[in-house]
């Protein structure tokens, strides 16, 4: 819905020029005396004006009044639209990129359309460092008109300023190319998505553009969308430019943790340090809690068991101290369980160190009795 909206903003944003030009061409006239028809939804242009004025205008016996209509616009071209880009260029080294950059001509006249692919290359000068692949969406903006489809554009200034995020990036980037026989210049607006690393601050000394062949004219509109796409999403990523980083860094900080810190954070809930009775309740309500602890746990005893002090609150070391000596009990009660289905442990020496006190004893299985297959202990 919001893409929708954006989009029917900015295709009523760029008509609002030719509107208001159409407006003011056909706006209503002023009679001779002064006195106009404006806001007389019944009243004719003779009827506002003073009787000798109306005579004297008043067509004579027998001919036909014209009617002078707009004038038809000039002879040329517009130059606009939106387009798409990809540039896998790497600015680590290198500071020149290499865009496709789609302008989209429109004949004033007939109203047909070109949409025009230029090369272009352009050289930068500034700090940065870069290390990804461009995903660049633009819009071309131009006052003037050309009388024909330029073969060449050349780059006269521009500047792009990177703000990094992890693993991505929000580029703004503004360039102004000149045309030949164009008087005014082409000012091309782009939101660029960098995936990889990328940030700093360029301004373009020089670059140029050479005219390609002709592509269909509905890419414009598709375009167009992926521009409104790209702008609501840089505007996300710089409204969540300090929280994402504060998540990355975090993730990178409990990489290095082993399972029982991230066992204690879990249940930490206020991220205080320590874990509380209310921290056991507030995990307990989570969604997955009842598959991880079980549904018939109860969660004041758990909190007794990891609190026999009584203190109202468990650290770190006593949260592992536990955990270590809760494991150490489950696996002595697996190997009593093991040893419950019909093994029982006797000492043996090993074989050949018999008599020397090298060989340390071992469990050796006793068979059962019963006929059936056997089950070892090991």
């Amino acid at each position: 819905i919001t893409i929708v909206i954006g989009v029917a903003m900015m295709r009523t944003v760029l008509r609002l020029p030719a509107n208001l030009s159409r407006a003011g061409r056909s706006g209503p006239g002023r009679a001779a005396g002064g006195r106009g028809c404006v806001r007389r939804p019944f009243c004719s242009e003779a009827a506002a004006q003073p009787p000798s004025a109306a005579a004297a205008t008043a067509p004579a016996p027998g001919t036909a009044q014209e009617e002078a209509g707009p004038p038809p616009p000039a002879p040329g071209l517009s130059c606009g639209g939106f387009f798409f880009a990809l540039d896998p260029n790497i600015g680590l080294w290198n500071d020149r990129v290499n865009p496709n950059w789609r302008l989209t001509f429109t004949d004033l006249q007939t109203k047909e359309k070109q949409r025009i692919p230029y090369a272009v290359s352009i050289l930068h000068r500034g700090p940065h460092a870069e290390l990804a692949v461009r995903l660049q969406f633009g819009y071309v903006s131009c006052d003037g008109t050309l009388a024909a489809v330029p073969e060449t554009v050349t780059v006269e200034s521009g500047w792009e300023v990177t703000i990094p995020l992890p693993m991505s990036g929000v580029r703004l980037c503004h360039t102004v190319l000149r045309a030949p026989g164009l008087q005014t210049p082409l000012t091309v607006y782009c939101i660029d998505c960098p995936i990889g690393l990328s940030l700093g601050f360029q301004q373009a000394v020089s670059g140029a553009g050479v005219k390609g062949a002709p592509e269909t004219t509905w890419r414009n509109e598709a375009a167009m969308l992926f521009f409104v796409a790209a702008a609501l999403w840089s505007a996300y990523g710089l409204a969540t430019f300090l929280s994402t980083w504060q998540d990355f860094v975090q993730d990178l900080s409990d990489l290095g943790e082993d399972e029982m810190t991230l066992a204690f954070k879990a249940l930490d809930q206020d991220g205080d340090g320590y874990i509380t009775r209310s921290d056991i309740h507030s995990f307990m309500r989570q969604a997955d809690a009842e598959s991880m602890l079980g549904q018939d746990l109860d969660a004041d005893a758990l909190f007794n068991a990891l609190d026999p002090e009584g203190s109202g609150r468990v650290s770190l070391e006593q949260f592992t101290s536990f955990m270590e000596a809760a494991q150490q009990m489950a696996q002595e009660a697996e190997e009593r369980r093991h040893l419950r289905r019909g093994a029982v442990p006797q000492l043996s020496p090993l074989p050949g160190l018999v008599g020397t006190g090298l060989s340390p004893p071992v469990f050796v299985p006793q068979l059962p009795s019963r006929r059936g297959p056997q089950t070892p202990s090991w």
